[in-house]
């Protein structure tokens, strides 16, 4: 099992996404935020199931939830280590530009 390492960024949008949904209907955030852990638990236990999808990236979706979690496997520290959520709705163009600045 690998260890879940998430950025301050990424914490910062998820706790967004959380509170919009609560603004929408009571309980719908934390619907979001159990979804979200579920994804980064699958993840967690196999890394490597998604294929890589842009850059050394790979992604998962959250499920009910439009949103897709981009995340790397770093094998020697055995982390997976979540680098952007991204509503799938978003241009692609803009994730891509987003994600090419951690791809270094």
């Amino acid at each position: 099992m690998y260890k879940i390492v998430i950025t301050n960024e990424v914490i910062e949008e998820v706790e967004e996404i959380v509170a919009w949904y609560e603004e929408q209907k009571q309980g719908l955030g934390i619907d979001f935020y159990m979804k979200f852990e579920d994804a980064l638990n699958f993840v967690s236990k196999n890394p490597k199931i998604f294929a890589k999808v842009l850059f050394k990236f790979r992604r998962v979706l959250t499920n009910r939830f439009p949103y897709a979690i981009f995340y790397y496997e770093d094998q020697a520290n055995k982390t997976v280590d979540v680098v952007g959520i991204f509503n799938t709705s978003r241009n692609s163009e803009i994730i891509r530009k987003k994600l090419s600045f951690k791809a270094k």
